[in-house]
């Protein structure tokens, strides 16, 4: 089995699995033309692959550093699936193993001088000189593994799977908190 493409995930785990709020997945989800796997704007429910969710976790890390949502997310599908693409043809693939295949890749993104931003993708296991003014240097696998490792409830401990889901709750009332404060916002 294919786990990157075969087991199905949740809007909610999604969210708590990338590290946003359900609200933001949803904005992100209506307001721009995401580039995934799955086709999230078909009826009913909406499920994510685990491929889904790396695009979207390594999304949310450029995010928090200031750039645009269909900026970050063009990034970060490009740069899995062009050095890691060919795992999802794959009849039997873990996701343990995509993770560490996307650990020798690193997004880079600098300023230019002149107001615009520039970015690479590149193999971190050669050495390279990285522009002076590197704004972001970030590990593919890193933020993916992370992501990956918040949707684990397998193989586990008791504790973990305790403490995994006191940290879910923790992010759904947090999710809740910012709607309620949204909501009075509005009126």
């Amino acid at each position: 089995m294919n786990e990157l493409k075969e087991r199905k995930i949740r809007f909610s785990d999604a969210a708590f699995a990338i590290g946003v709020t359900n609200k933001a997945l949803r904005n992100w989800l209506q307001r721009n033309p995401m580039k995934l796997v799955s086709d999230y704007e078909g009826p009913g429910w909406t499920e994510f692959t685990l491929a889904d969710i790396a695009v979207l976790a390594v999304t949310e890390r450029i995010v928090k550093f200031g750039f645009q949502v269909s900026f970050a997310n063009a990034l970060a599908y490009d740069a899995i699936f062009k050095h890691a693409g060919l795992m999802l043809a794959q009849a039997d693939m873990a996701s343990d193993t995509f993770a560490s295949v996307l650990e020798l890749w690193e997004i880079e993104i600098w300023y230019n001088g002149i107001g615009n931003s520039e970015h690479r993708i590149r193999n971190n296991v050669k050495p390279a000189s990285r522009p002076a003014d590197t704004y972001l240097a970030l590990n593919i696998g890193k933020v993916v593994a992370t992501a990956f490792k918040r949707l684990k409830t397998d193989d586990i401990d008791d504790e973990t799977v305790l403490y995994n889901g006191l940290l879910k709750l923790r992010h759904t009332i947090a999710s809740m908190t910012d709607d309620i404060r949204s909501d009075s916002d509005d009126t």
